[in-house]
Parts: C-alpha cells; sequence; structure tokens
C-alpha cells in the first residue's frame, strides 16, 4: 500500500494460495533489498494485534493424516521465556483456536529456548525441537518442519536438528480455518518479531534428497 505495508502475497505453486491481510493482524512491512539484494517482509511481534498474513483454506493445505512439509527462510529475534509478552515467532500456524491446539505449528522459540519447534497438538509426544539453540540471532536461516509416516522432524540451515517418533499421525487439515504466516491469532503470544523471505509448503512426503536439493535451492537464491 502506500505506507510500504503488504496488501498480499502471491503463491507460485499455481493452487492460489494467496495470502492477505486477515483481521485481527495489521499487514506486514516490505523491507526493501534486505537479503541478497531481494526484498523481505518484516514482521512487528511488539505491535498491538500483531502483524501477519492470512491465507484461505483450501485443499492443498490440507495435509490430512499423510506427510507434509513446510519450510522457510527467515530471521527472528523474540526473546523466549515464560514470563515474557511475545516468547514465540510463528513462521506457519494452520491449528485449531483450543486446546489440544491439533494442526500444523511452526514456530521459533519454546518457552524457554531460543530453538525451532514444530507440532501437531499440545500433547507430550508430538512436538519436534531442534537441538540447536540461539536461533532468535537476527541472521536469516532455513526452519523447517516434516512428517514422514510417524517421524516428525526439525530442520535447521538444511540439518535435521530432532526426529521424534509419533504416536499417531493426527489429521492436521483443520478444514475451514486459514492458514496464518507471521502470527497465531488465537495466541496472544504468538506474533513473529522478525522478517520472512520465502515459504513453501508441501501436501506429500520428501526424501531426504528433495529436502537437500530444496535447500539448495534456499541458499543460492538468498545468498545464505
Amino acid at each position: 500500500d502506500g505506507s510500504a505495508k503488504a496488501t498480499s502475497w502471491l503463491d507460485q505453486s499455481g493452487n492460489g494460495n494467496n495470502a492477505t491481510v486477515l483481521s485481527p493482524c495489521a499487514g506486514p512491512s516490505r523491507a526493501a533489498a534486505s537479503l541478497a539484494g531481494r526484498d523481505t517482509l518484516a514482521f512487528d511481534g511488539t505491535q498491538a494485534g500483531g502483524t501477519c498474513l492470512g491465507v484461505a483454506d483450501s485443499a492443498s493445505l490440507q495435509f490430512g493424516a499423510g506427510d507434509f512439509a513446510v519450510f522457510v527462510v527467515a530471521r527472528y529475534s523474540n526473546v523466549p521465556g515464560i514470563t515474557e509478552a511475545k516468547p514465540t515467532a510463528t513462521f506457519w500456524s494452520k491449528r485449531e483456536q483450543a486446546s489440544p491446539f491439533g494442526g500444523v505449528w511452526l514456530v521459533g522459540n519454546t518457552l524457554s529456548e531460543s530453538k525451532l519447534q514444530l507440532w501437531q497438538q499440545n500433547i507430550t509426544g508430538n512436538q519436534a525441537i531442534s537441538a540447536r539453540a540461539g536461533l532468535n540471532d537476527g541472521a536469516f536461516h532455513r526452519f523447517g518442519g516434516t512428517r514422514r509416516s510417524l517421524a516428525f522432524e526439525a530442520w535447521v540451515d538444511g540439518v535435521s536438528e530432532a526426529n521424534v517418533a509419533l504416536p499417531k499421525a493426527d489429521d492436521v487439515s483443520q478444514v475451514g480455518r486459514p492458514l496464518f504466516i507471521g502470527g497465531a491469532p488465537e495466541l496472544p503470544k504468538g506474533w513473529l518479531s522478525g522478517n520472512l523471505a520465502e515459504v513453501v509448503g508441501i501436501k506429500g512426503g520428501l526424501t531426504n534428497a528433495q529436502i537437500a536439493q530444496l535447500d539448495a535451492y534456499f541458499k543460492n537464491k538468498h545468498g545464505l
């Protein structure tokens, strides 16, 4: 718009999953030439109501009980901590609004550590948390999460940082629920403070070789 706030982010997959500004979020700002000469979207987690983008539900975003992958090129500076106002940095949120929060959530930070977390619901054994900490360093990383059969994995910079055996592969479709990027409106502590350069969501499984190929694409395109 006229204030360099994003009003939409166009899907390149051919599935028409274009992101727009959905209530209660404000649009993120354009950060010109902020990564390898390319623009990124800057999200302000300190703003009242947060900044995020939403994507209307579609069949291609309903992952069901099958395999899926979510990868982003992002950076964040959210400070973790149980008493912090906004400890988590949401990259991808398509989940129900009440506990056990079934669906898919990819975030930076647990309540106490700056690690990457992927979950399918708020029950022990259904989350994968990276071994690596200090990810809120303000540098761009390749963050990701995959479910392949009953293997739940968190990925950082092309490396599988956690591999958890799920008790079951829940249906995470959340039919009718929008996908939110950069925030989780149902979670007051879920706003991203940082930037997103690219978001890739895949309904279906990826081999290790395909994940390596995707990571190489990110590294080459974004100068990482």
